[in-house]
């Protein structure tokens, strides 16, 4: 018994030797491409260079302008399986779980820092909706072994400590963005979720290399009825579901011929809402 306890603290410890490096190399993000907005980014960051010119090595290019959703390690030999899961955690959680279009807007305004290493301006709308597309991701990398970053906060970054390295500074001051502190940048609509990489080659334009892409599109008029409709169905179920749940509680016969008749009425109009659909 020993020996074979000895044997597998042993595997355990080679397994510790031959663990890969997993720093993060990939990330999903929502692109930040409205010109508007990458021009109210330059314009703040040439008023903080105004401050103190050292700043532009801290500077991030507007070009790469972006949320960061997840941060992750994949491996190539895992590249595959992860797009995979990607795709998935979007067809299946993503699209279509909230009532209005899958394409969304965030209004960018005011201006954050973290313990001034990074400033960045504020997304004031959709953080509920990005926070649930950070959560469903995590949770299916992680279920698959996948090293994620659990932190998330949504942010467009504007400036980074050791970004470029050697200016000296130790961290951005504050006093060369409080004047900017409620600096509008403006409205971006999303229109998909992309898989990015740290490492490899930009592109020609400036931005990541992606690895997978999804593009969200619009709702038809007909997907919107069918929502609609879908919802009167799950309501009518729940409603029936408490009456039955009342009258099974009250123990009052009275109640059983409003039961049934509101058992009736609910299956009335499931039953046209599948018929709509039936073709």
């Amino acid at each position: 018994m020993a020996t074979a306890s000895k044997n597998q603290e042993m595997q355990v410890d080679k397994e510790k030797i031959k663990k890969p490096n997993l720093r993060p190399n990939v990330f999903a993000a929502l692109q930040v491409d409205n010109p508007d907005i990458q021009h109210a980014m330059d314009t703040f960051q040439q008023d903080c260079l105004e401050y103190d010119p050292r700043l532009r090595d801290f500077l991030v290019p507007v070009r790469k302008a972006h949320i960061t959703l997840l941060v992750l390690h994949i491996s190539e030999e895992k590249m595959e399986e992860a797009k995979d899961i990607f795709k998935s955690v979007i067809e299946e959680k993503i699209i279509n779980h909230f009532d209005d279009e899958d394409i969304f807007e965030v209004m960018f305004e005011s201006v954050g820092s973290f313990n001034n290493r990074v400033v960045f301006a504020k997304p004031s709308s959709g953080v509920d909706r990005m926070q649930y597309m950070n959560q469903e991701l995590y949770k299916a990398f992680t279920l698959r072994g996948f090293s994620c970053d659990s932190k998330f906060s949504p942010h467009l970054t504007l400036m980074k400590k050791g970004y470029k390295k050697g200016n000296g500074l130790k961290e951005i001051p504050s006093e060369s963005f409080e004047n900017c502190s409620r600096n509008k940048f403006g409205i971006q609509a999303f229109s998909g979720i992309q898989l990015l990489s740290m490492t490899k080659p930009q592109t020609k334009e400036g931005y990541y290399f992606s690895e997978e892409e999804y593009k969200f599109r619009r709702k038809t008029p007909l997907e919107y009825e069918k929502r609609e409709l879908e919802k009167k169905k799950e309501e009518v179920k729940r409603n029936m579901r408490e009456n039955v749940t009342n009258v099974l509680k009250t123990g009052m016969s009275g109640n059983i011929g409003m039961m049934v008749a509101g058992i009736v009425a609910g299956a009335a109009v499931i039953w046209k809402v599948n018929r709509r659909f039936i073709k």
